[in-house]
């Protein structure tokens, strides 16, 4: 009798442990890379960009196979499920390539293309209007303020696309019109990752001269000024941000020799006049993407296969070690919704920042069962598949672990014969 007691006893203990451990597992933060499917043609694809509207809604812009080749795919429920949403097929003519995305609500979803039209979707890319603007060129990009006011970045195509031409829109991009330009005009061929700060002002970099620009819109958005700060020779920045007119941050790399580059993270407090160096650490060749603040303090970076992470507005990073599924991944875009739910984009596919356990449900079958529950000294585990099949697609075995983690039984999925094993 009080052997059973014990046992009683031991067994409550082993519930209450398995209990905390799956609640303190499901509130540990990480990185896992997401289920985006493969449809591509000709087997090879590179992970491109990446925009939300928010936490769940987000699209991924593909290159796929061939040249100028892409698929945008699309999810609704925060990286669960992708679906595709446009591809090359769907384009008039013989077209140029995808150029950008713009996503800045789940009611407005923007693609620029190498050509004289925008793709333009009201309900999350399930439909589509085409807009054509031959007599204004080609607008290869778009930064969206909201989802009325937006810039447009174009090429005269006349003088093979050597000079950028600046369109507005107050109706979100039905209609363009093109801006009255500074004199110094052909300099902003080379901004990079144009972000609004406010409706009147934008920033960017150039990477080719190492400075930083601020575009100030003039007027009823009918002509703009530049402002350029000279970082430094050696600096090649690749990208911007700011949370208010005062306080930003650029990242990149310092040159330090013909291969090499610094990680190199600059800050400012008074709007770019002055920029203080927060990293400048060598880590490997590839200089730093992508930089994006969520407040004062939460900050993530990415390049090469390096993502850092600030809790004090820039002052240390940490590497946020990211578990890859590939020998190398090259991180180049990023997207923060909030301090516990991010994305960053490599080559190879797409992880998120969460404490989400990604379900594999629709993956499992549907009949699958272990009996007796709880279970005795043996248990059954059944599946009524079709023969010569394995229980679960992608999985090469059936493995037991203990409360310590530890792998107790491992069974090959071997039985072509039979539903069910012991």
């Amino acid at each position: 009798m009080k052997g059973a007691i014990k046992m009683k006893f031991i067994l409550t203990i082993i519930f209450i442990i398995f209990i905390l451990c799956n609640i303190l597992s499901a509130q540990e933060y990480r990185w896992i890379k997401l289920p985006v499917p493969d449809d591509t043609l000709f087997g090879t694809r590179s992970f491109v960009n990446i925009e939300c509207a928010d936490s769940l809604n987000c699209v991924a812009f593909i290159e796929t196979g061939r040249n100028k080749d892409f698929q945008l795919m699309r999810t609704t429920d925060g990286g669960r499920t992708w679906k595709i949403i446009l591809e090359q097929f769907d384009l008039p003519g013989d077209h140029r390539g995808l150029a950008k995305i713009d996503y800045p609500s789940t009611d407005l979803l923007i693609a620029s293309f190498y050509d004289t039209y925008l793709f333009r979707s009201t309900n999350k890319g399930e439909s589509w209007d085409t807009l054509y603007f031959k007599e204004i060129g080609i607008i290869t990009a778009t930064y969206m303020y909201d989802n009325k006011m937006g810039l447009g970045v174009g090429v005269d195509d006349s003088i093979k696309r050597s000079k950028r031409l600046y369109h507005r829109t107050s109706d979100g991009g039905l209609s363009w019109k093109l801006m009255k330009e500074p004199p110094d005009s052909i300099v902003l061929a080379y901004i990079n990752d144009i972000q609004f700060v406010e409706p009147n002002l934008l920033v960017g970099v150039n990477p080719y001269y190492g400075s930083f620009k601020t575009i100030w819109i003039e007027g009823d958005w009918d002509s703009y000024s530049i402002d350029t700060a000279y970082l430094s020779v050696d600096y090649h920045p690749r990208d911007v941000y700011f949370l208010n007119k005062k306080l930003g941050w650029v990242c990149g790399g310092r040159k330090i020799n013909d291969l090499d580059y610094s990680h190199l993270i600059l800050k400012t407090e008074d709007g770019g006049k002055k920029w203080i160096t927060k990293r400048d650490t060598f880590v490997n060749t590839n200089t730093l993407k992508d930089i994006e603040f969520i407040n004062e303090t939460f900050g993530i970076t990415c390049g090469g296969e390096d993502v850092f992470v600030t809790t004090d507005g820039g002052e240390n990073w940490t590497d946020m070690n990211i578990q890859t599924t590939v020998l190398y991944e090259h991180f180049h875009k990023l997207r923060i919704i909030s301090e516990t739910c991010a994305y960053v984009i490599s080559f190879d596919g797409i992880y998120k920042y969460t404490n989400e356990v990604m379900s594999v449900e629709d993956e499992m079958p549907k009949s699958f069962s272990i009996s007796p529950n709880p279970a005795g000294e043996y248990i059954e585990i059944a599946f009524n598949s079709p023969r010569l099949k394995p229980w679960v697609a992608g999985v090469d075995a059936i493995k037991i672990f203990n409360l310590l983690g530890e792998c107790v039984l491992s069974v090959a999925q071997t039985f072509p014969s039979v539903d069910s094993g012991q």
